[in-house]
């Protein structure tokens, strides 16, 4: 793959990415932190990209809480507060779940991140984005 700018790449990051992914201290911490991402290589990164599911790290797996009010929810569990289950939406948001109100918790194996992101961005899309992506390299 040739060619791509970094900084269309990184306009296309903050529009498509940054919902969920943080780089440099700018966008969410629902997915992994991206810096240094650059240091995974060309053909590791376009896996990631778009086979977001094939070596997710149990950290980020999503799970689904039910409640015994028939209540459903899913993002990824962030942390524990007390009597209350902390969970990170796919927006971002935190959701706050009494311990006690769970009925059944799902881990997935999945990722949360869309598996067609390839399908959605145009060939020209995706080249911007894997460039701006590689150039986020640590020494």
């Amino acid at each position: 793959m040739t060619g791509g700018s970094r900084e269309l790449g990184a306009a296309l990051f903050e529009k498509t990415c940054a919902a969920c992914h943080q780089i440099a201290g700018k966008g969410k911490k629902v997915g992994p932190n991206l810096d240094g991402i650059g240091n995974r290589g060309l053909d590791r990164l376009v896996e990631d990209i778009l086979a977001p599911n094939r070596n997710v790290d149990v950290a980020f797996r999503a799970t689904t809480i039910v409640t015994d009010q028939g209540k459903v929810l899913n993002g990824l569990i962030k942390r524990t507060e007390g009597v209350r289950l902390i969970l990170v939406d796919s927006e971002g948001k935190e959701l706050s779940v009494p311990t006690d109100s769970i009925e059944q918790r799902i881990l997935s194996l999945l990722s949360p991140m869309p598996a067609n992101l390839g399908e959605k961005l145009t060939e020209e899309e995706f080249r911007q984005l894997v460039a701006y992506l590689l150039s986020l390299r640590t020494s």
